[in-house]
Parts: structure tokens; C-alpha cells; sequence
């Protein structure tokens, strides 16, 4: 008996990223993709593996070569080998033709720029960042009036592309930034890192942004400078940049991960904070936390929310801070609060919002003027039942759908939505990603026919392409309620009652007369063999004989009852 073939973990994997059906729920381990090269590469593998977080190093045909020693022996478990076929299929090769766009200007494209990208945007890092939530990047940026290509040749100024972080890195960023300027996700979204490493002699020297953490604004499309290190890294997220670091690039890779002995700066500094706070909330009445409680949480929030600091919990204003320290002891004790995992709570004070709480734990907050308001992270499913829709030509049908979604912003789903998705209050009333998913699915099952002829598209055949356009324009649609839309597809699908009989009736005559079309046809085909085989055996047929026998079996053959056979007796 021949071995099992071992599968690896993540087979698969890439064929989900590329058609969309990758679906992660928000507490699985965090997974980092990359690509095994030297430098940022293997420094983001050795700390996911460090963490135990999940590694991916997606590797095309011949990429293997590329790969570290030390990746290759450390890392190579991690290691999912990708075929050519899909990197070289429609879907990565438009988004080369996209990112191009932006980035292969003027004089630049030549008769060879295909190939000159070929070379240096290898297309697997297409794969690291298309579902990233957050993507990492350590390298340089691009000079302003050099070529994108070696970032040494001389060009127009207005050439240099405005992602201008240099190299195969600069792509896998254009990559993902494509992703929220073409309105199918939320600006607010995107978390793109760039530390800015200076890099080789010709790269730029941007003091603004050289030595530290910068982040992508989509819409002013620049780079601002963090003040401190990034979120740590979590969920599905992707790690990349050049291949030769400095001392200080390494260290900012390792910073992402804090230690659990020994506390990053930024950690520490944090620290100092919290005890300073919880010594002053000790002089106003307050206490000092208990072990194992949090003053203030170690997450962050996502882009379109903002971590509450230690100061607006403790001391939000003055006003809260003179009422509690009134109030005390009784303030102290209903101010600890709880947050449960898979949930953000939006704080407020006397009607400001102040920040968005992500990490699990037990809290202390200031409860004078206080509002907290929960939303669930877990992946739920909405179910749209018997919704009636005019296909193209005019036929009511009736089509249910399960949309299968998460929240992932508090201050969108409480603040600046009323009532956003189902079981998030509203009276009984429908949701907003109710009425959305409703109006997206009558507006895109119009433009098909229930059932057109094969090789044309319909609702009955086009059931995959349809649900992808379903889950982009629907995403597109509740960005604003920070809802991620996983899925949405297409459960049931039948004419209306009104017209489902008469439907029926037309289907059944439509299928008698395509399948007396076969039984013509056969017997035509038959009825020649057999009078071609009864001449070939020497029998004697006359003209009229011929026609007698060609329109008895033919009658026979496709008579829609059993034939009686006649025979003519001579005198």
C-alpha cells in the first residue's frame, strides 16, 4: 500500500485569497504571510514563530532559490508552494495592470515594462497583502525624479509614483493600498506600516519619516509618521521589505512584538503612565487598580477608531474627575467594568467620544458622565428569505440569501449608525445592513434572466460570479457601519406563485419539443443505416420500395405511442 500523501495545513490557502473565500473569525491564532527572503522576511517569521503565531511564506515556481538559509531551516514548515497557473491567472495579473497604473508612468513604459516588473515584482506578494487586515513593510523610498525600476535613473518628477517606497516592496504596497481607492473598502481601513529605512545611497532622506513607524493616509495619499510603534501585529496580517537591514530596521521588527518578560519602551513608557494616573486617582479618591485589573488596555482599535488613553479614563475632564472624587467610594466600585473577548466597547464622556476598547479584561473606568457602548466581533450570518426580484426579462422570482458578516468598529457601529445590523437594538425595526443587503440583491438579480440558453449567463448558472459582485457592492454599501462582509450567497431561487404554474407549463413544452428535436434527429440517422445496410446486403429495392420502408420507420421511431405494424398481403 502506497503512503499517504501529507497535505500541508495551509493548501488552499491561496486559491481562497485570490477567489475571496478565505473567512477568518477574530479569535484564531494571528497568521502572518510573507515570503522566506532574507532580512524583513525571516526576522518577521523568526518573531510570529517566537509569538506561535501561525507562518505562511508563499513561494512561486523557482522562489525557493531565494529563500534564507536560515528561513530554509528554521521556517521551512511554513512554506506553501504556489502554482503558476494562479499567479498567472486573470485575477492577479488585472491587479499588475492596475498597480502599473499608478506606478509605470510616462517615459517609463516601454515596450519592455512588463518584463522589467516581471523581474522585480514577484507576484506572490500579491497573495501576502490582497486579504491582509494589516500589512508591515520595512525599506526605503524612491527619490523624487527617479525611475521606479532601479530608483537611480533619472525622470520626470511627476513619474515617480506617490507610493514611492522603493522596489518589489513598493509593489506588494500599491497592491494593497489599490485596495481602498477604488471605493470597494473603507479608507479608514487601511493599515499600511512603512518603516522608513533609508536604504541605499540613492533612496530619499526624509527626516519626517526616516528611523520610525509611518502610516499610509489613502486619502491625502502620504505617508504620516507614528509617534510610536504600530498595533502589535494580530489577525491575518502581512510582513515583507527589503532583504538587507539595518540594525535599526531589525529592532523595529522586533519592537511590533513585545516581550512578555521584558516590556517594549513603548510599553514601559505606558506603564509610567498608568502609575502615575492611578497615584493621582488615588489623591482624588480614587484606587489603586487591583492585580490583575487593567487601567488602561494593551489592544488597539481599529483605523477607524482610536485607543482611549490612560489619562481619558481616569481623568476625562474635570468635571467627572471632581464628581467621582465626591462620589467615592461608590464611584470606585461602579466604575470596574468588563469587557468580554470578541467585543469593543466605544467609550464616551458626557456625550465626547474618547476611544474604542479592543482587549478582553477587567477595566477601570471613571463612571461619572460615562457611556459605554458593546458591540459583538463575532462572525454572524443574516438571512434574507423569499425577496421578490424582476429578473432581466421582467419575471418576478422569488431569491433568498445568507450574508455572513462581523463587526469590527464600535464608534461606526454606535455613533455614527443607528441601529446597524440585526440584534443591535433598533426597536424591532430592520437593520441598515438589512435594507442594504436587500437593495444590492434585487439591483444585481435584475440584470440576469432567471434561465437563458447554455453559455449564457443567468441567475440559475451564474450563481459564484454573482456572489462575489453581491459581497463587494454590499461592503461597499455598510463601510460605513465598520460591518466586514465575509460572504454573500444566493440559497434558493424560484419563480414567483403568481406565475410558477404557467412557468412550469412553459418549461415542460420547451423540454417535449427539444426532446422530439433528439428523437427526429436519431431516427433521420437511423433510418439511413438501415437503408443503407439493407442495399449494401444485395437486397433488391426499388425507388418505392425505399420510400415505404424510410416512412415506416420513421413513423415507428417517432411515434409518441407504440406503433401496430401492417403488413400488405399480395393476391
Amino acid at each position: 500500500m502506497e503512503p499517504a500523501v501529507q497535505r500541508h495545513p495551509h493548501d488552499g490557502l491561496a486559491d481562497k485569497i485570490v477567489s475571496g473565500g478565505l473567512i477568518r473569525s477574530s479569535d484564531e491564532v494571528p497568521m502572518l504571510l510573507s515570503g522566506a527572503c532574507a532580512g524583513a522576511d525571516e526576522t518577521f517569521g523568526e518573531m510570529a514563530l517566537k509569538h506561535q503565531h501561525q507562518l505562511v511564506h508563499f513561494l512561486g515556481p523557482g522562489d525557493e532559490e531565494w529563500a534564507s538559509e536560515k528561513a530554509k531551516q528554521t521556517q521551512s514548515h511554513g512554506f506553501v508552494h504556489v502554482k503558476k497557473e494562479l499567479l498567472e491567472g486573470t485575477v492577479v495579473s488585472e491587479a499588475l495592470k492596475k498597480a502599473a497604473a499608478s506606478r509605470v508612468l510616462g517615459s517609463q513604459r516601454t515596450d519592455d515594462w512588463e518584463k522589467r516588473v516581471a523581474e522585480m515584482a514577484a507576484r506572490r506578494n500579491y497573495l501576502q497583502v490582497r486579504r491582509a487586515d494589516a500589512v508591515y513593510v520595512v525599506g526605503w523610498r524612491l527619490d523624487k525624479g527617479k525611475d521606479q525600476f532601479t530608483g537611480k535613473s533619472d525622470c520626470d518628477p511627476r513619474e515617480t509614483p506617490k507610493m514611492d517606497v522603493g522596489g518589489g516592496t513598493g509593489w506588494a504596497c500599491q497592491w494593497y493600498i489599490d485596495r481602498f481607492e477604488d471605493g470597494l473598502e473603507d479608507p479608514e481601513n487601511c493599515k499600511l506600516f512603512f518603516f522608513d529605512d533609508a536604504g541605499p545611497p540613492w533612496a530619499r532622506k526624509a527626516p519626517a519619516t526616516q528611523g520610525r513607524w509611518n502610516r499610509w493616509n489613502v486619502r491625502a495619499k502620504e505617508w504620516e509618521p507614528l509617534d510610536k510603534n504600530p498595533p502589535k501585529p494580530s489577525g491575518l496580517y502581512a510582513g515583507i521589505g527589503a532583504t538587507k537591514l539595518s540594525s535599526r530596521a531589525e529592532s523595529a521588527i522586533r519592537g511590533l512584538y513585545p516581550e512578555i518578560s521584558a516590556p517594549s519602551a513603548d510599553v514601559a513608557k505606558d506603564g509610567a503612565g498608568l502609575r502615575a494616573a492611578a497615584g493621582a486617582a488615588a489623591s482624588y479618591g480614587a484606587v489603586e487598580p487591583a492585580p490583575g485589573m487593567q487601567v488602561m488596555g494593551s489592544g488597539t482599535a481599529s483605523s477607524a477608531d482610536r485607543e482611549v488613553s490612560v489619562v481619558s479614563k481616569v481623568f476625562p475632564n474635570i468635571l467627572s474627575s471632581a464628581l467621582c472624587s465626591i462620589t467615592a467610594p461608590c464611584s470606585v466600585l461602579n466604575g470596574i467594568k468588563q469587557l468580554n473577548p470578541n467585543e469593543h466597547a466605544a467609550i464616551l464622556y458626557w456625550g465626547e467620544y474618547k476611544g474604542t476598547m479592543t482587549d478582553p479584561g477587567l477595566y477601570y473606568l471613571n463612571p461619572c458622565g460615562l457611556q459605554m457602548w458593546k458591540i459583538s466581533t463575532k462572525t454572524q450570518t443574516l438571512q434574507l428569505k423569499d425577496i421578490k426580484v424582476l429578473d432581466a426579462r421582467g419575471n418576478p422570482v422569488v431569491i433568498s440569501g445568507v450574508v455572513t458578516f462581523a463587526g469590527t468598529s464600535a464608534k461606526k457601529a454606535t455613533i455614527d449608525v443607528d441601529h446597524p445590523w440585526p440584534g443591535s437594538g433598533g426597536g424591532g425595526k430592520e437593520s441598515f445592513l438589512e435594507l442594504q443587503a436587500a437593495a444590492v440583491l434585487k439591483r444585481v438579480a435584475s440584470r440576469f434572466p432567471y434561465e437563458a440558453p447554455e453559455g449564457k449567463p443567468s441567475l440559475q448558472s451564474e450563481g459564484g460570479n454573482i456572489s462575489s459582485e453581491l459581497r463587494q457592492l454590499l461592503q461597499e454599501k455598510v463601510a460605513i457601519t465598520g460591518a466586514c462582509i465575509h460572504s454573500f450567497d444566493l440559497v434558493d431561487l424560484s419563480y414567483a406563485p403568481e406565475i410558477a404554474q404557467v412557468m412550469l407549463v412553459r418549461q415542460q413544452a420547451e423540454a417535449l419539443v427539444d426532446a422530439r428535436r433528439v428523437i427526429v434527429s436519431a431516427a433521420v440517422d437511423m433510418t439511413k443505416d438501415a437503408v443503407g445496410s439493407l442495399r449494401s446486403s444485395g437486397e433488391p429495392m426499388d425507388e418505392q420500395t425505399c420510400k415505404q420502408v424510410t416512412t415506416n420507420l420513421l413513423t415507428v421511431i417517432c411515434s409518441g405511442a407504440a406503433a401496430t405494424p401492417t403488413v400488405t398481403m399480395n393476391s
